[in-house]
Formats: structure tokens, sequence, C-alpha cells
């Protein structure tokens, strides 16, 4: 179970270690920022909200989209985009969801609220697809 949460989100980059300033955004941080509930509500988050698109299906498109964003000081989520891409379709879809992330609890460097970057790794795989039928 470690190891999955590991991949939910995925701290990007290197660690910043200098005086915050407003433009500034992080990597790595005293206090990291944390999404409502934990990363178990995060899971549940997505696997709730992640519609696969039905020409992705069709065409049997499977894999990780990896999406880059920001947690800004008040813990909003910004600067949406994909880092590694599966496809036009599917990494829409991931951007999309990341999009509709309630607010998060930022993070804190020296006690001070600051904007962090993160990633976060999106499966795409096909399960449960009917068997074909059989012909008399």
């Amino acid at each position: 179970m470690k190891y999955l949460a590991l991949l939910i989100c995925l701290i990007a980059g290197t660690t910043v270690f200098s005086q915050t300033t407003s433009d500034e955004i992080f990597a790595v941080v005293e206090q990291m920022p944390e999404y409502p509930g934990g990363q178990s509500k995060m899971l549940e988050f997505l696997s709730q909200n992640i519609s696969y698109p039905k020409e992705s299906r069709k065409k049997g498109e499977v894999g990780m989209v990896y999406v880059g964003f920001v947690i800004t000081e008040t813990g909003e989520i910004t600067s949406v985009r994909t880092i590694k891409g599966v496809s036009t379709l599917l990494d829409a879809e991931a951007e999309r969801v990341i999009k509709l992330m309630p607010t998060w609890k930022p993070g804190y460097q020296d006690g001070v609220p600051v904007k962090v970057k993160y990633v976060c790794p999106i499966n795409f795989k096909l399960t449960g697809l009917p068997k074909k039928l059989k012909t008399n």
C-alpha cells in the first residue's frame, strides 16, 4: 500500500533552499501540502471523477499520464499541465480531473505558506472488457 500512495502524487524537481518570495515555487518544503482528508480521499476523488474517454477505450489506449501542477499559498491548484502523456484524450482527461480537485491544505516553509509543485501520475487501464460473443 505504501508503494501505491507514493505513485499517487510524487514531488517533482529539486529542493530549494532560500528565502521565500511570492514568485518562488518549491519542490520540497518543511510541511508539504495535503489533499483534504489525505491520500485515501484523493484516491477516492480520482476514482469517482475520472471518465475514460470512449474513443480511447475503442482504440485500447492505456498508460500512465503524469500531470504537473502547483499548490499555491492558499491551497489552490494552478499551472496544470501534462508532463508525460499517453494520448491527447487521456492527457486532457487527467488534466481535467486535477483541475476539479478541491482546495488543498497549503505547504509551509519557515512557518510561511508557499507554492509547491507536484506531479500526480494517473493510470488509465482497461479492465472488465466484455468477452467476445460466440456466434452460432
